[in-house]
C-alpha cells in the first residue's frame, strides 16, 4: 500500500502542484525534483463517497480508487482530477478531466488501457511511462465519459500481460458507486 500512497502524492504533485499546467503538460512531469516535492506534499483524505476517495494537497484536489486482488495486494489506481477550465473538442464536446491509470509492471504496452463502463467501450488509451512504480496512462476524460461514469455501476479496465502461451487480456472492475459525489467535490 506504500507505493500508491507515494504515487498519490506524485500524482497530486506532478498534476496539480505546478501553476498553469495544461494537458499538453500531463505527460512532461516525471522530474526527481517533482518527486522530492511528492515527498514532501502528503496528501490528505478529505471525504469519502462510497468506493471513491477525495484526496488533496493544500487546495489541490484529485479523487481515487485503489482496486485490489484477493489477496488485497492493490492492482490498479485510478486518479482523476478535474480541469479548471473545459477544453472544448472539435466534435462539440469537452474535456473536463484527466485520469491517471498506474498499474503495475509487466504489461504489453502497445495494448495500452481500455477503459469500460457497464461493458460499455468508452475509451482506448496508450501508457504513456513506466516507472519503478507501475506503468501510467493519462487519457483526457470528455464530459460525455464523466456522464457515462456518473450513470454506470462499474468502471473496467483491461490491459493485456505476456504468459507463455501468447498476450492475455485482464480486466479489472471497479465500483463507480459514490463517483458522483465525488468529482462534483472537485
Amino acid at each position: 500500500m506504500k507505493v500508491f500512497k507515494t504515487i498519490s502524492a506524485y500524482v497530486i504533485a506532478a498534476t496539480l502542484g505546478v501553476a498553469g499546467l495544461g494537458v499538453a503538460g500531463l505527460g512532461m512531469m516525471g522530474s526527481a525534483a517533482v518527486a522530492q516535492e511528492a515527498k514532501e506534499r502528503a496528501d490528505t483524505l478529505k471525504a469519502t463517497h462510497g468506493a471513491w476517495e477525495v484526496r488533496c494537497a493544500s487546495e489541490n484536489c484529485l479523487i481515487r480508487q485503489v482496486a485490489k486482488n484477493e489477496q488485497g495486494t492493490p492492482v490498479v489506481e485510478v486518479n482523476i482530477l478535474k480541469l479548471e477550465e473545459p477544453r472544448e473538442l472539435e466534435d462539440g464536446d469537452n474535456v473536463v478531466a484527466i485520469a491517471i491509470i498506474v498499474t503495475p509492471l509487466n504489461v504489453i504496452l502497445p495494448s495500452g488501457v481500455g477503459i469500460r463502463v457497464d461493458d460499455k467501450n468508452v475509451a482506448q488509451m496508450g501508457f504513456l511511462v513506466c516507472t519503478v512504480v507501475g506503468c501510467e496512462s493519462r487519457p483526457p476524460l470528455r464530459q460525455s465519459t464523466i456522464e457515462s461514469f456518473n450513470a454506470g455501476g462499474t468502471l473496467g479496465l483491461l490491459t493485456a500481460v505476456p504468459t507463455t502461451d501468447g498476450p492475455k487480456v485482464i480486466k479489472v472492475d471497479m465500483s463507480l458507486t459514490g463517483f458522483t459525489a465525488a468529482f462534483a467535490e472537485l
